[in-house]
């Protein structure tokens, strides 16, 4: 056949012993297999036929042939539940032991369908009892995963390893208690295993019977004193799982037999922590009443009243607070419970911390106060409650930040008008000199400068570089706050301390329509740099030939030279710039001074040239 199959192969599968017999007499091929490996024998075996088992093997059949997966006719009779066949095999030498290529024994497989017949015969007949699946499972661990309890009781009483863990660490205890096997885990347990035996993660029995809900195993396994405190790898431990699932039955189980309610996981969280994170208000009750730490951190600093406070579970803080938790108990960094529920516009929680005493001028470690905090975030009711509550209103953070600026720099119009109601300081500026009204116009914030001039903001307040309000917006190119600022008569001359003023930077950056704007209000077009470098000079260098001629028409004047003697005509022919040379030559630049320039530049670069064929010649080459 195409399968491989022989006439003897067929003749088992059609159950024709007659035939088989004429075959076998006329010495047919009795290992004879098909394509896959299976021989006459597996056949008969796989399909009850024990009349033509029994005659195969009297005509001397490989017993312990197997299929190319390694399936030998024993393993088929195992799995097929045929105690007879099984029987016939061992009596005739059947290797007891041989596996399939994963790993799986007879003695598995008979597991598997829960046979406890033929477990005990293949126990009896000397089965490995503790051969496992190269996954590492045992025939007791396979025999606990199916319940199949009369299976167990076989194995025990023939000694299997109770204590032997597949490779994930899982005992036969440990499935049992997983799947709620509750009988199963009574027989386990009358049998002495390790109660305390873990996962390779760490969990042991009595966690995972916590974390499934398995409420009756969990008092089994607490009766037999299993180790309520075991945690898992991440410091997890029974009761913070409890805690974790919400499930009070198990918490006050856990309680009752002394679980310690301080115990922490890595991260340095409690039970309670747990708890007051996710809301569970009835379970934080039961903690509280069972001495748990109000006030116990995890490492990061957070206290159960901090992420209750961060969650916005009022219910959770009132409890706390009523239990006396540390009110001010702050982070790492220095975020108190009221720092963070300003930052996430927790109002109520506000509202009852403040009641209840909490430090309003308490600063994170970078100097933000909890008004700091809630202006950067805009939360404007927050806002007007701390100011109610007497919050420093110009505290600043440690880079000079006061809650004004913070506000003006993330453009929050309606927080800026709150504040200078208030009587903010609206000219304290950060460590950098940079004032509420510089970082608006920075910023292009035509609300917010309009806010802060109206209330008499220091239009000219400089940055420690000396650049004014006006500077900025010219170098930025805010058209609309320009405006606003030389309305309200900003210093249109107001130089940083390397001498750039507002015109000299738009030229620079090429800002035609600030330049007009800068020029129609009479702003000094010759107004240089210390080092003498005008505002046409720059134009040039940097090849902005519409600025050099609006420049030209408003009488900049086009000879003016810097510290190093160079002309704007000059600095436009070194850089190449030949569209604005022949602006410069027909408005009449002084080209004289340009040519001895160069003619000074040639003779140098000549001499050099010289010097080197001297020194060439020198060396002996012609």
């Amino acid at each position: 056949m195409n399968n491989g199959a022989s006439s003897l192969f067929v003749a088992c599968d059609n159950n024709n012993i007659e035939i088989v017999n004429i075959l076998l007499e006329n010495k047919a091929d009795i290992n004879k297999s098909t394509d896959v490996g299976e021989s006459p024998l597996l056949k008969a075996c796989k399909t009850n036929r024990i009349e033509i088992v029994k005659l195969l093997i009297d005509y001397m059949a490989d017993i312990n042939k197997s299929t190319d997966n390694g399936a030998t006719p024993l393993l088929v009779a195992c799995a097929n539940n045929d105690l007879k066949v099984v029987n016939l095999l061992l009596d005739n030498k059947a290797d007891i032991n041989r596996c399939l290529h994963d790993g799986l024994s007879p003695l598995i497989v008979a597991c598997l369908n829960q046979n406890a017949d033929i477990v005990k015969v293949l126990v009896d007949n000397m089965a490995d009892i503790n051969q496992c699946t190269y996954c590492g499972r045992s025939p007791l661990c396979i025999a606990s995963e199916k319940n199949g309890i009369e299976v167990v009781k076989v194995l025990l009483a023939n000694k299997a390893d109770i204590n032997k863990c597949d490779d994930d660490g899982a005992s036969p205890l440990f499935i049992a208690c997983q799947m709620n096997y509750l009988e199963l885990v009574k027989f386990l347990l009358e049998n002495k295993p390790d109660i305390n035996k873990c996962m390779n993660t760490g969990a042991s029995p009595l966690f995972i019977a916590v974390q499934e809900k398995h409420t009756e195993v969990v008092k089994c396994l607490l009766d037999h004193k299993a180790d309520i405190n075991k945690c898992v790898d991440t410091g997890e431990s029974p009761l913070h799982v409890a805690c974790k699932n919400n499930d009070i039955v198990l918490v006050n189980i856990l309680l009752s037999n002394k679980a310690d309610a301080n115990s922490c996981k890595k991260s340095g969280a409690s039970p309670l922590f747990t708890v007051c994170q996710e809301n569970f208000l009835e379970i934080a009750k039961v903690l509280l009443n069972n001495k748990a730490d109000i006030d116990k951190c995890m490492d990061s600093g957070a206290s159960p009243l901090f992420v209750a406070c961060q969650n916005n579970h009022i219910k959770i803080v009132r409890l706390l607070l009523e239990n006396k938790a540390d009110i001010d108990k702050c982070m790492n960094n220095g975020a108190s419970p009221l720092c963070v529920a300003c930052q996430n516009n927790h109002i109520k929680i506000v509202r009852l911390l403040l009641e209840n005493k909490a430090d309003i001028y308490k600063c994170m470690n970078n100097g933000a106060s909890s008004l700091f905090v809630a202006c950067e975030n805009n939360n404007i009711e927050i806002v007007n409650i701390l100011l109610e509550n007497k919050a420093d209103i110009n505290k600043s953070t440690d880079l000079g930040e006061s809650p004004l600026f913070r506000a003006c720099m993330r453009n929050h119009v309606v927080t800026v008008k709150v504040l200078l109601n208030n009587k903010a300081d609206m000219n304290k500026c950060v460590d950098g000199g940079k004032s509420p009204l510089f970082m608006a116009c920075e910023n292009n914030n035509k609300a917010i400068v309009r806010v802060l001039l109206h209330n008499k903001a220091d239009i000219n307040m400089c940055s420690n570089n000396g650049a004014s309000p006006l500077f900025v917006a010219c170098q930025k190119n805010r058209i609309e706050i320009i405006q606003v600022l030389l309305e309200n008569k900003a210093d249109i001359h107001k130089c940083t301390y390397d001498g750039a003023s507002p015109l000299f930077i738009a030229c620079k950056n090429n800002h035609l329509e600030v330049v007009n704007i800068l020029l129609d209000n009479k702003s000094d077009v010759n107004k240089c740099l210390v080092n003498g470098t005008s505002p046409l000079l720059i134009a040039c260098q940097n090849n902005h030939r519409e600025i050099v001629e609006l420049l030209l028409g408003n009488e900049s004047d086009i000879n003016k030279c810097n510290a190093n003697g160079a002309s704007p005509l000059f600095v436009a022919f070194m850089m190449n710039n030949k569209d604005i040379v022949k602006i410069l030559e027909e408005n009449g630049a002084d080209c004289y001074y340009v040519l001895t320039i160069m003619r000074q530049l040639l003779a140098a670069t000549n001499k050099e040239i010289l010097y080197e064929r001297e020194i060439y010649d020198q060396s002996g080459h012609k």
